[in-house]
């Protein structure tokens, strides 16, 4: 939900700038505030998870989701709904910490380490799982390009009230921890926060790895957001786009779940899974850019094989690098791990959305 509420407007932007005299700039910080709250409240949100642990912090960040989604409703004025829809983007951010630091987390205190690869993957992917759904609900309910507020405002009512019912879900039940734990390991308890930080600090193979996996996973987090924005030069109408945003989405998340799957039985050899998708995402994303430059014959067929393939071989790693870090951090709770690795990821996000606010950019 807290995904495909920061998704929104990328699926929509033709729309959205038609009713609301918006740029692309606006529609890029429209997630990029998402991105910034994050990164100013994920360590905060550790240091709770890790106090409080998951229970009271996840019920605190579907609080705040429904919050952010509850002013997004109070009008469809324009000059006032910029204002609130930024403010949501803020709460929306910050309802996303636990979400996206804690799949490593919850995989290790619920599963056995033989089932850690797939339950971190199911966890994971969710989040990209909401942003595909994004593609497709919003052109379904505002046209293109002309705006209908009265199926933009029933979509936010909708998102706030499904955020409201897992709010109420999550407080009937939502236990911390299994009766008994899974493995030996955890139970052990994890060392305190401050030396977690400082543990991580030192801990150069874990820098690798986490800037290896947050350049090109942050940059493509976003690129979804604006993917209407730079597939622009080809023309494509915004469903076409959503369509294209969805399925490249949804095979990330499947492939997501068979390679993770492959990474439980064959343990050791993460690092060619990881390093072999790598080489095939960077394949079909110069795919993609030589086709927006028409260095390449445009065709429909061949952006969309070049999308869908792209997203899911560079998707298909992320389960196995959350794996990889908490691995290489440990005795360091995945929880911290999480938001150490995730606040690079929403670095390099945030760099990439604010080139849009570079006037006269990709012109």
């Amino acid at each position: 939900m807290q995904a495909l509420n920061w998704n929104t407007w990328g699926p929509i932007t033709e729309s959205a700038e038609v009713v609301f005299k918006w740029q692309d700039s606006t529609i890029g910080m429209l997630a990029n505030w998402g991105n910034i709250a994050y990164v100013c409240t994920i360590f905060p949100a550790c240091y709770f998870i890790d106090v409080k642990g998951l229970r009271t912090s996840l019920l605190l960040c579907n609080f705040v989701l429904t919050l952010g989604n509850g002013l997004r409703c109070i009008t469809s004025d324009p000059n006032w709904a910029t204002w609130l829809l930024n403010i949501g983007a803020v709460l929306n951010g910050i309802a996303g910490t636990v979400p996206c630091a804690a799949p490593a987390l919850l995989a290790s205190i619920w599963f056995p380490p033989n089932q850690r690869a797939t339950a971190t993957a199911v966890a994971s992917i969710s989040n990209y799982f909401g942003i595909g759904m994004a593609f497709i609900i919003g052109p379904q309910l505002v046209s293109s390009p002309i705006y209908s507020s009265g199926n933009g405002s029933n979509s936010q009512h909708s998102k706030c009230a499904a955020s409201g019912i897992l709010l109420l879900a999550s407080v009937m039940y939502f236990p911390s921890k299994p009766p008994t734990p899974p493995s030996i390991t955890a139970s052990i308890q994890r060392v305190e926060y401050k030396k977690a930080l400082l543990d991580i600090a030192r801990n150069k193979f874990l820098w690798m790895l986490a800037l290896a996996y947050a350049i090109p996973a942050g940059v493509y987090g976003v690129w979804g957001v604006v993917i209407d924005i730079i597939l622009g030069p080809l023309h494509i109408d915004q469903t076409d786009v959503g369509w294209i945003g969805f399925y490249t989405i949804m095979a990330g998340c499947l492939f997501s779940l068979l390679i993770a799957r492959f990474s439980d039985i064959f343990m050791r050899h993460m690092k060619i899974f990881v390093v072999s998708m790598y080489v095939l995402a960077g394949g079909s994303f110069v795919w993609v850019t030589l086709l927006c430059l028409k260095v390449i014959p445009y065709t429909s067929v061949q952006i969309y094989a070049a999308c869908i393939l792209g997203g899911m071989f560079l998707n298909g790693t992320i389960p196995l690098f959350y794996e990889l870090c908490s691995e290489t951090a440990y005795p360091v709770s995945e929880g911290v791990v999480g938001g150490f690795i995730t606040i690079f990821n929403n670095l390099f996000g945030i760099v990439f959305l604010l080139v849009l606010l570079i006037p006269g950019i990709g012109m």
